[in-house]
């Protein structure tokens, strides 16, 4: 089962949750996949946790942003932890998988196999 794949029967199921909590949890669930998506493929578990994180602190800033309760030097501080989580798994995501193969290998490795034997 995918880790961001949850209904709202789940979420709407704790009868203790409010409906900001559900929002908070549709949105945290709505940049797993996004995040999930500019990878590309499924995530090794590094790169799940570094999804997981990026997205529970941007969701956090989104929500301090509009919320006049919260200090702007504490607006400031968890915006800045939410763009260091996401710049972290960018970094991550964006770093090759070491096992496979780059794409002219690929290519050469297929020309080799097309080619009819004599």
């Amino acid at each position: 089962m995918n880790t961001v794949a949850i209904t709202d029967h789940q979420l709407m199921g704790k009868s203790t949750i409010s409906d900001a909590q559900v929002a908070q949890a549709r949105r945290v669930l709505a940049l797993k996949r996004a995040f999930q998506r500019e990878l590309g493929r499924k995530p090794t578990l590094l790169q799940r946790t570094l999804i997981d994180r990026a997205a529970v602190l941007t969701a956090k800033a989104e929500v301090a942003a509009l919320d006049p309760t919260i200090s702007a030097n504490d607006c400031v501080r968890l915006d800045g932890a939410a763009a260091r989580a996401r710049a972290a798994m960018f970094k991550a995501i964006a770093t090759r998988d070491p096992s496979g193969p780059t794409l002219q290998e690929y290519i050469a490795s297929k020309q080799r196999t097309a080619e009819p034997t004599r």
